[in-house]
């Protein structure tokens, strides 16, 4: 349940990002694109298993379909790879907040390079890798870090409240895993 709210609370800072920061469709100006939600996805996914990481990627990926609603399965897929990248990587990682920040950004990157692929190969734009890079790619790499150090912040309070609900709950077990009253 605090993994839903973490999600909302961060689906909610995306919207509100993206009303401040309009977008350029034509990507003629520099265009600042939140990504909150999906950043938010890759935190949760790193306490996961491998499995646990594909469903949850995809189904996250999915919802993140319904949202945009231009291109079916284009963010499942980008989610699920991102999501597996980051799983296997994270876990050689440690908990400081320069990893973190490195490891989220490296995704993005990645995120983004491929969504220009994706785009570029569809014919759905017709952009230099540089103007890509100069306009959109580069603003939204560096606008992100302030969102990242906010969701490294939550994210070590939605862990405290997953592990205090735990330990709740642990509590009020009995030995052969009956409840008291």
């Amino acid at each position: 349940m605090i993994n839903v709210i973490f999600l909302i609370i961060c689906f909610l800072i995306d919207a509100l990002l993206g009303i401040i920061f309009k977008n350029d469709f034509a990507l003629r100006s520099f265009t600042f694109i939140p990504s909150c939600l999906f950043l938010s996805f890759m935190l949760i996914v790193k306490e996961k298993n491998l499995f646990e990481t594909i469903i949850f990627t995809f189904l996250c990926g999915m919802f993140m379909d319904l949202i945009h609603g231009d291109h079916f399965l284009l963010y499942a897929l980008l989610c699920l790879l991102c999501g597996i990248i980051y799983h296997l990587w994270a876990k050689h990682l440690s908990e400081s907040i320069f990893e973190q920040i490195l490891i989220l950004e490296v995704i993005l990157f990645i995120k983004e390079i491929l969504l220009f692929m994706y785009f570029s190969i569809s014919k759905l734009i017709v952009l230099s890798f540089v103007n890509f890079i100069e306009s959109r790619l580069f603003i939204t790499l560096l606008g992100n870090i302030i969102v990242i150090l906010f969701l490294i912040f939550a994210n070590h309070i939605r862990k405290y409240l997953n592990h205090d609900l735990e330990r709740k709950k642990r509590r009020n077990e009995d030995l052969f895993g009956t409840q008291f009253k």
